[in-house]
Order: C-alpha cells, then sequence, then structure tokens
C-alpha cells in the first residue's frame, strides 16, 4: 500500500534523515550574517508582511516522504494599494527575498528554487489560481547547503512592473527532490504577520494555495519580501486627521494645500495630526509629532526614503466661525449660493412659490446657534431676511443676509448634457442653467470643482471617473471615461 504522506514539521537547526515521525537531532550551523535588510537601489524600499525577520526552528511545514521535499509552492500575496503598504502608483519589483530555513542538497551542495510573480485585481483573503496572471518570466536561483538559516536575496533584472491598484503574488517553488534526495524547507517563524502563509503540496492532496492554518499549521509564517520602487514617484499625503475637526479634510493636490476646520474653542498651539502618506515615503514633521498652528500655514515635506524626490505640502488649521455651511428650502431649484466673504446667502424658488412663509433648513458648525432659528417660518417678501450665527460660549458672532427670490424660466427643466465621453483632452456641457461641474474619482474621492462649461481634463490618468453638473433646477452624475 502507498504509503500516507506526511507534512513534517522540521527543526530548523537539524534534521532527521528517513524518518516520518517528529524528532530531534543535534547539526547545526553558524549564522552567516546576511539576515540584514537593506535597499538595493537608491529609491527602493520592501514590503513584507513579517514584522521580523528572524528564521525560528521548529515552525516550517513542506510535502515530504522521510524528509526529501515532494513539490512545494509557497505563496504571500501582496494587496499594494491597502492600508498595510499604501503604494500609490506602478511599482517595479526589483528584488525578492526568501528566507532559507534548511537546505541539504543530495547531489553535491546546490539546490535549483524558483520564483514567479503574478499579479491580481483583487485579494479577499484567499488565491483562486484562475484569477492569477503572471508577470515576467519564471526566475531560477540557486540555493546552497551553508544558506540554511539566512535570508537569500534574489535580484530581478529587468525589474517587473506592478501597475497601480493591483495584487502582487510571490510563488516560491521548490522543485520535486526524490530523485536526488534533496531536503528544503522555507524560511519562516511564528512571530506576528500582517497576511496569510499559503502553500500548494499535490503529491499531500492541496491542489490549491491554502492558508496554512487550515491544515493545522498556524505557526508557519512565511518569509518572503519584496523590494522595489515607484516607476514615478509621488511624494504626496494620502490622508490628514486631526481628531476633533468639524468636517472632513479638503486636500487640493495643485497647489498641495490641505484645510481642516477644528472647534472654535480649540487651542492650535499643540495638536498632533494624524497622516498617512504612500509606502517609501517619509513626511516632516511625522505623523503625531506636536505642530503649532497658530501663526498660519505649516508646511509638511514628504520625501521619498533616499531624500532625492520630495514635494511640499502647506497645512492650514483653523478654528470654527460663525458661518452659514448649509442652507436648503423646499422646492428650491439648485444650490444655495452661500457667500462667506460678504456673508450673504441666495437661493432660488420657482414662480409658483410663496415667500411669505417659508423655513430654510440652515446648518452650521458644532455649538453654534442661528436666530431666527433654522427651520422656522419667515417672511421672504419683501427682501433680504437677517439671520445672526454666534458661539455658544466664545464671543464669537456674525450677522448673514439671505435672500430668497423666484424666477419663472426655473419652472422648466433644462436638460443637461455633455460630449464627448469618452473623451481625452475636453469635455463639453450643453446646459441653460450652468452652476458648477465636479469631478470624482471611482473611488468617490472629490478631485476637482469647475465653473466652466468646456473642462479641460488632460492632467487625469487614464481610468473611469465621475463628473457631477449642478444647474439651476437639477444635479445630474455621469460615468465618464479618460483616455489616454
Amino acid at each position: 500500500m502507498k504509503k500516507l504522506l506526511l507534512f513534517i514539521l522540521l527543526i530548523l537547526y537539524s534534521f532527521i534523515f528517513y524518518s516520518q515521525e517528529f524528532s530531534k537531532c543535534n547539526i547545526s550551523y553558524k549564522d552567516k550574517g546576511n539576515n540584514i535588510l537593506k535597499s538595493v537601489y537608491d529609491a527602493s524600499f520592501m514590503l513584507t508582511h513579517s514584522l521580523s525577520q528572524e528564521i525560528i526552528p521548529e515552525t516550517s511545514v513542506s510535502c515530504n516522504n522521510n524528509g526529501i521535499q515532494y513539490e512545494n509552492s509557497y505563496y504571500r500575496a501582496f494587496d499594494l494599494a491597502s492600508s498595510t503598504f499604501n503604494v500609490n502608483g506602478d511599482w517595479s519589483v526589483q528584488e525578492v527575498q526568501v528566507g532559507i530555513g534548511y537546505a541539504k542538497a543530495g547531489i553535491d551542495t546546490i539546490q535549483n528554487i524558483k520564483l514567479v510573480l503574478y499579479v491580481m485585481s483583487e485579494y479577499s483573503g484567499n488565491i483562486p489560481l484562475d484569477s492569477l496572471s503572471q508577470k515576467g518570466d519564471t526566475i531560477n536561483f540557486q540555493v546552497s547547503n551553508n544558506e540554511s538559516g539566512t535570508i537569500k536575496h534574489i535580484n530581478i533584472q529587468p525589474s517587473i512592473s506592478i501597475p497601480k491598484g493591483n495584487v502582487l503574488v510571490v510563488e516560491a517553488i521548490v522543485p520535486d527532490g526524490q530523485e536526488d534526495g534533496n531536503v528544503f524547507f522555507i524560511g519562516s517563524n511564528d512571530l506576528p504577520q500582517t497576511d496569510k502563509t499559503f502553500i500548494k503540496a499535490k503529491h499531500c492532496n492541496v491542489d490549491d494555495p491554502v492558508d496554512v492554518s487550515d491544515i493545522g499549521y498556524a505557526d508557519m509564517h512565511l518569509l518572503i519580501n519584496v523590494v522595489g520602487a515607484y516607476d514615478a514617484a509621488n511624494p504626496q499625503i494620502l490622508s490628514f486627521s486631526i481628531d476633533g475637526q468639524l468636517v472632513p479634510t479638503i486636500l487640493s493636490n495643485n497647489p498641495n494645500l490641505i484645510n481642516l476646520i477644528l472647534p472654535a474653542d480649540t487651542s492650535l498651539i499643540k495638536l498632533t495630526p494624524n497622516i498617512i502618506i504612500p509606502a517609501g515615503f517619509n513626511i516632516s514633521p511625522s505623523s503625531g509629532e506636536e505642530v503649532d498652528f497658530s501663526n498660519g500655514d505649516v508646511e509638511y515635506i514628504v520625501s521619498n526614503e533616499s531624500n532625492k524626490i520630495s514635494e511640499s505640502w502647506f497645512v492650514n488649521v483653523s478654528k470654527a466661525q460663525a458661518d452659514i455651511i448649509g442652507f436648503t428650502i423646499d422646492n428650491q431649484v439648485g444650490e444655495s449660493i452661500i457667500d462667506n466673504v460678504n456673508y450673504t446667502v441666495k437661493a432660488v424658488l420657482p414662480s409658483s412659490a410663496d415667500l411669505t412663509n417659508l423655513s430654510p433648513v440652515i446648518t452650521l458648525y458644532r455649538d453654534f446657534i442661528v436666530s431666527p432659528e433654522s427651520q422656522t417660518n419667515q417672511d421672504f417678501s419683501s427682501g433680504a431676511v437677517i439671520y445672526n450665527v454666534s458661539h455658544i460660549t466664545e464671543p464669537i458672532s456674525q450677522d448673514w443676509s439671505v435672500s430668497i427670490t423666484k424666477d419663472s424660466k426655473f419652472n422648466k427643466v433644462s436638460e443637461i448634457k455633455f460630449y464627448p465621453n469618452p473623451a481625452k483632452d475636453f469635455i463639453n456641457i450643453i446646459t441653460n442653467d450652468f452652476i458648477k461641474a465636479e469631478i470624482y474619482s471611482i473611488s468617490g474621492k472629490h478631485i476637482c470643482t469647475l465653473f466652466n462649461k468646456k473642462i479641460n481634463i488632460s492632467s487625469l490618468e487614464e481610468g473611469l471617473y465621475f463628473i457631477k453638473i449642478y444647474s439651476y433646477n437639477k444635479v445630474i452624475t455621469y460615468k465618464i471615461i479618460k483616455e489616454a
């Protein structure tokens, strides 16, 4: 009867020959000193799921017969755009680092190992083989017996570019060693990791990549790292927030400006922002560092780890003022026009509206009040109504002039059209009552607001976007395709 193939757990500093049970022996080796992690290119940086690079005995698993391995494949998935890595552009792999747990060739002192790089569009905690698309050629490298217990650095030349937004999957293939008597256990540990370790071994009836914890080896945390660099550096700020802020942060990429609003009674002298930047970049002042914003804009500098590429961002943090930040009224056409410089609000109703008994909804910053109160009936038929906005504790107060008018032309709903779509350089909007247009990324991030019917989109990257077009009597959102 064919012997049952077992996953045998190997003590990395020792090995038992011709045994199908767990035990120890006293084979050891000296630390070769090449576990130091370093970038091989000036602008490169490493991605890893391993919070420690230590190779620990008794954690590595292979499908083998009496210690001599059958073919084993080991996988790591790197979701580049995830919060774990924050890789925000096309990224080229220049080096792969593989932990070598224990290697003992049956013939000579060399074993051949393979690497394959793939991409897949999304990652939900598993690696379906039919979702993988290979990038570049299969990479062959050799491991000698004296490299046991070290990190092997495999140079990738030419580098392999991984398009923005993809999931990078690295497969290390250990060939069948039955004929030559090869023994190979990949490097691993049982220390914290940020994602799963996957294995595939057909001789042990594991035909697809599975999480090793699902087959009883939760303590095997694979040591595979990738080193690379952006194809085009993008030293930007992805997120900037301060605890207690009143509205979402406004980021503008041209120029690089960030605006935040905090409660009116907040001290701006000692604030500690939470900042997210792309992988491979540093920021100064750093995230969590105490900063004084009381004297105006503060410059933040984002640079890559080699300090060869940098860009400045200017952050303004202000206290909430006695502003009206939202004004709506039943049956109004279009959006209200709120002027925070002259402290006026204008809204339009159809010609059939009764202006003598209106109850607008007024939105303010937290801890501010308005008089007359929001949603109380007011007569706008004789002209502007004065509203006073004030803070409940701070000596902040401001009068606002609110006008509501009506016009018969807004009784008819005008048609909104735009062309071309797809577009390369410009989009033209056709409507009689155009107010503005806003462009959003496919994920919903606001990119820009424009006030012209001819919109220049030449600076946008190729892809899918949303355009939101405002007229006085309606707001319509369309999908647009930006061509290269």
